[in-house]
């Protein structure tokens, strides 16, 4: 029996535990801007990342592993870097 690999479904950014998400085409941004307003911290030592289909976080780096493995990565929106980007997805 062949396991069914994971893929991406959604950026995310995780705060203490509490990871805030945005369907796709969803931004990291559009999750950002509305944290800061509720919780300035949050926002700024949130830690960019990723949601998989099985509900998983995944930080950029991590991410972009399994987007490629996925078939996922169309892009490099930063070639230089090992990390994923939305605009690498979508």
């Amino acid at each position: 029996m062949t396991k069914k690999l994971d893929w991406i479904v959604s950026a995310a950014v995780r705060y203490h535990g509490v990871t805030f998400s945005v369907p796709r085409p969803g931004r990291h941004d559009e999750i950002l801007r509305p944290l800061y307003q509720l919780n300035a911290a949050a926002a700024v030592n949130g830690e960019e990342g990723f949601l998989t289909r099985t509900g998983h976080f995944l930080d950029r780096r991590e991410a972009k592993r399994l987007a490629v493995e996925a078939g996922q990565f169309r892009k490099s929106a930063r070639p230089e870097t090992d990390e994923l980007y939305t605009e690498d997805l979508w």
